[in-house]
């Protein structure tokens, strides 16, 4: 489980997913939040047990603290997209990317003031060759993939809109229009891309963003041929858990390792992960300069430059003060590496 900055707040390794085995967590994580003073979270992102189809799903029942003071289950968007996984040829079809790519745009539309303003940039650089292109030719052209992900917010369209924009792709794609130059079809069967989408249409409420609420936070502002840009970061979805699964089997240096050895790799590795995800959260993204993660060696750094500068070259390092902690402090202090056990560390330190 991750916050919205990606940092883990828990990580469990469980032979299966009932509640039985995964209650531990939830009321573990439940009861960290209540010491460290923070109110629960208000919107949780999985890749399951999303829907009250038979009643109450067993994530509200897992965390019926949080849901009973207001928290939003709600379906990942990127999971949902790759549900319909089952009913394509995956491997190598040349129609699989644009089919995928489909289902992103029938649930979500660009933000209409966000590409104005990034065309606006675009034209600013080259007022004279860009006077003849028209706006939709400019973003054709011009603006890149990343121009989007970054400077331009996605919102969703409503269920009514997305159920019609699925249909219309699949419909599309059932026809000559999902084959390959060796008359190979994009879907398995008809039948099956149908059962897909006839299940997944109960998730079409689900996956929609919760009315008035701001999923994305702006991190800086970038200047592009002086047009001022915000650069956005989302809140939506758990995709940064996804970016954790990557990073995770870095953190084992081999492949036989002990079960305590392989404990303490995974744990230093979340720590690594949580500190650099609170320095890319630092507004402005002014957080940490260099990823060293050798708190002496940073502390002396920052001694050395102070003496001989006057100034610290690590402005947002903190110093953990471990005198008179016992290692086994040390051990659970390093296991809740995230921003919120950080503050509830400071909060006891400042009581005592």
């Amino acid at each position: 489980m991750a916050n919205e900055m990606g940092q883990i707040l828990t990580s469990v390794l469980t032979c299966e997913e009932s509640l039985h085995k995964l209650r531990p967590m939830a009321e573990g994580l439940m009861e960290r939040y209540r010491k460290a003073g923070e109110t629960p979270p208000e919107l949780m992102y999985v890749d399951r047990c999303c829907c009250r189809v038979h009643g109450v799903s067993s994530v509200e029942q897992l965390f019926s603290d949080w849901t009973d003071a207001g928290m939003l289950v709600r379906l990942d968007i990127f999971h949902w997209i790759h549900r319909f996984d089952a009913a394509l040829r995956t491997d190598h079809h040349p129609k699989y990317a644009l089919f995928k790519s489909s289902l992103s745009a029938t649930v979500f539309a660009y933000n209409k003031d966000d590409m104005a303003q990034l065309v606006q940039a675009i034209r600013a650089g080259h007022p004279t060759s860009y006077a003849s292109l028209s706006y939709s030719q400019i973003i054709e052209i011009h603006v890149s993939k990343s121009d989007m992900s970054h400077h331009v917010r996605r919102i969703t369209v409503g269920v009514q809109e997305t159920c019609a924009r699925v249909n219309s792709a699949i419909d599309i794609l059932k026809g000559s229009a999902g084959m390959d130059e060796n008359q190979v079809h994009l879907f398995k069967e008809a039948a099956t891309i149908d059962h897909i989408w006839g299940n997944q249409q109960k998730h079409l409420e689900c996956i929609q963003d919760q009315p008035g609420r701001n999923m994305y936070t702006i991190t800086k502002y970038v200047t592009r041929t002086s047009v001022r840009l915000p650069r956005y970061s989302t809140e939506r979805g758990s995709n940064s858990l996804e970016g954790f699964h990557s990073f995770l089997p870095k953190m084992i240096p081999g492949p036989h390792s002990a079960a305590v050895s392989f404990q303490v790799y995974i744990l230093a590795g979340i720590a690594r992960l949580n500190s650099d995800r609170e320095s890319a959260s630092v507004k402005g993204q002014k957080g940490r300069k260099y990823k060293v993660y050798v708190s002496p060696l940073v502390y002396r750094l920052n001694q050395r430059c102070q003496e001989l500068f006057g100034e610290v070259e690590e402005t947002n390092f903190r110093r953990a003060d471990w005198s008179g902690v016992s290692v086994l402090s040390i051990i659970r202090a390093f296991q809740c590496s995230c921003t919120l056990c950080s503050d509830q560390r400071d909060t006891s330190s400042r009581r005592r």
